[in-house]
């Protein structure tokens, strides 16, 4: 991951050619990074402690259905089928999680701030915020000086209800630097500093 301050030229090459077909005749890139790998982990626990339960018992009942159905009296070795099934899951969530780490890019230019993320099977998604839509932002720092700016909390729907996502540039390194830039950014758009 990326911890130094990066150019456009430091870009992984897809980056560049999203940004390519993104960027504004005259816009700048004057910040980028990757979210911190580990960090990004521990946000999606919360996803994890979720669907655990979404693999264990259904793999409980079908393990005990199974011994019902060829009348086994072993059961001992089905009771491991769900312990197993939800091990899977968490390792594959983790992969899957830091997988997504490696394909986010957070940018900022002179004009406004970009999430880009980049999927496997190619092609971006890519949000991009101008200054207005940074008014209301906020920022958790961490003692090592990485962090969180978060520019909008949006609903999702979760198993217990409803819930709401952070969108910004979370876990990210050297977040005071980006936040300066940020700031600098708001301020001269005019619209609310960052909180």
């Amino acid at each position: 991951m990326f911890e130094q301050p990066l150019t456009y030229v430091d870009l992984p090459d897809r980056v560049r050619q999203v940004l390519d077909d993104e960027l504004q005749q005259g816009e700048r890139v004057q910040w980028a990074a990757q979210p911190i790998a580990r960090r990004f982990i521990l946000k999606g626990l919360p996803l994890m402690a979720g669907r655990v339960p979404m693999v264990g018992i259904p793999a409980g009942i079908l393990a005990g259905l199974f011994a019902v159905v060829t009348a086994t009296t072993g059961i001992a070795p089905l009771v491991s089928i769900p312990i197993v099934a939800v091990a899977l899951e968490a390792i594959a969530l983790i992969v899957l999680v830091r997988s997504t780490a490696r394909g986010t890019v957070y940018i900022l230019t002179d004009r406004r701030a970009l999430l880009v993320h980049l999927w496997w099977i190619g092609g971006a998604t890519i949000r991009s915020f101008r200054p207005a839509d940074l008014g209301a932002c906020t920022r958790r720092l961490n003692r090592d000086g990485s962090g969180d700016l978060v520019f909008a909390r949006e609903p999702c729907s979760q198993n217990s209800g409803q819930g709401t996502y952070d969108v910004g540039f979370l876990a990210t390194p050297r977040v005071e630097e980006a936040n300066a830039i940020l700031r600098r950014m708001t301020e001269a758009a005019g619209t609310a500093a960052i909180q």
